[in-house]
């Protein structure tokens, strides 16, 4: 991941100390995803390797995506952001599972520690 980009994404830097770097993402199972057109969307991503957390990607105003193979398990294989024009692309590499990209002016990342009470397992 571009250092430069990270800066501009809230939460980064948290994710980054929490994990001790940025994480890959390679394994970890997208839990929920949730879309909308009028409020803030979300993909929630249980880590495996980093830290045990959950991961939510905040997603304003989603521009655009593409998504296929959802299934009753997404395990990512990776996830990328990047620079999409005047916004930023949120690409889910597949392993199992829903792969796919998401457009969107703005994202930011929070997390919480991972239970069987937020439905990861």
């Amino acid at each position: 991941m571009d250092a430069k980009l990270l800066q501009q994404i809230p939460g980064s830097a948290e994710l980054i100390a929490l994990c001790g770097e940025w994480p890959s993402f390679h394994d970890c199972e997208i839990i929920d995803l949730y879309l909308s057109r009028s409020t803030p969307s979300w993909i929630r991503i249980k880590l495996v390797g980093w830290a045990d957390a959950v991961v939510t990607f905040h997603l304003e105003e989603i521009s655009d995506l593409h998504l296929e193979d959802f299934s009753r398990q997404n395990v990512i294989y990776s996830l990328r952001i990047e620079q999409k024009g005047e916004g930023l692309r949120l690409n889910l590499d597949p392993c199992y599972g829903i792969a796919g990209w998401i457009d969107s002016p703005a994202i930011r990342i929070t997390f919480e520690p991972s239970t069987e009470a937020n439905g990861a397992s």
